[in-house]
């Protein structure tokens, strides 16, 4: 549930405080709910990005098939990865054939693959269910990490890469080599409204419009509401993902890890305050000079103290 951190009572029974340049901006208690500051617009925000990346808010998925014209919706919930998972291998994947999903730039930016799809596709992730990367969202990534300075959003895109490395070392594709136009093309307007545009068509060119009959089935998946609508209107089956408007994050022990590492990347460095049992603070760094590709991959972040 979320409160007030400045108005957290001892029965909260508060076990950890992760702190951010030493203001505490997420809590855990003994209930298993994560607390998250109130009291500065610019560190909610970033909260809110933090639990994104950890998977750590309930969502809402909105199945769009292009066949039907009718949109079918579900919440996902950590208590629910069952029923979940019923109905995404019912809506998503058919009785004949799988399907091919291709992920937006925020699908990958959130991580929303490894936390949020691939716990409910469960044994499907990979088999009956291939993941196809367009080359247009790794050029958008690629842009957003070569910014210049030291950003919150610059260390998300580089955060990005691990979703990348995962993905592909458990069989994502990407997409063969673009067309040389569409590259210039690309380079000339990404960041803007158009790129979002140029990635549809990327999907279209390479997988035919419309789509060949005799291939799995083609899931674009996107958190951005107008590239859903204009994906629908441009013949896409569009699996399209939100977050809830429910204040409440809850997470086990798990998510908790899921939580630190997400919190250690973005924010750079963090103090993590273990209230109960012990009392001792670790300073955790998530990026720092010389930090290998193999460290991205294995997810490893440093202890300072």
């Amino acid at each position: 549930m979320q409160k007030q951190v400045s108005s957290i009572n001892p029965q909260d029974g508060i076990i950890l405080d992760i702190k951010v340049a030493g203001n505490v901006v997420l809590s855990y208690n003994a209930n298993s709910e994560i607390i998250q500051t109130r009291e500065d617009n610019k560190l909610m925000a970033e909260c809110t990005q933090v639990l994104d990346t950890a998977g750590a808010d309930d969502y809402w998925l909105s199945y769009n098939p292009v066949n039907t014209g009718t949109s079918m919706q579900k919440m996902i919930t950590p208590s629910s990865w069952s029923e979940c998972r019923q109905w995404f291998r019912s809506v998503a994947v058919p009785e004949t054939g799988g399907v091919t999903i291709v992920p937006d730039t925020n699908v990958i930016m959130n991580h929303y693959l490894s936390k949020v799809i691939f716990p409910i596709a469960d044994e499907l992730m990979f088999h009956d269910v291939q993941v196809v990367i367009p080359r247009t969202v790794i050029l958008e990534i690629e842009r957003q990490g070569n910014l210049e300075g030291k950003s919150f959003k610059k260390r998300k895109a580089i955060f990005a890469w691990s979703e990348l490395l995962w993905l592909l070392d458990n069989g994502a594709q990407i997409l063969s080599e673009l067309d040389p136009n569409m590259l210039e093309g690309f380079s000339s307007i990404a960041g803007s409204r158009f790129g979002d545009a140029l990635i549809r068509k990327e999907i279209r060119t390479y997988f035919g419009q419309p789509l060949m009959k005799n291939q799995p089935r083609v899931l674009f998946i996107t958190c951005d509401l107008m590239n859903a609508f204009a994906a629908c209107a441009e013949r896409l089956d569009t699996l399209y993902l939100s977050r809830t408007a429910s204040s409440e994050h809850r997470g086990d022990l798990g998510k908790l890890v899921d939580i630190i590492l997400s919190a250690a990347i973005l924010w750079e460095e963090i103090e993590v305050e273990f209230k109960q049992p012990t009392g001792i603070t670790y300073k955790l760094s998530g990026m720092w000079e010389g930090k290998s590709i193999t460290d991205w991959r294995n997810q490893l972040i440093e202890v300072m103290n």
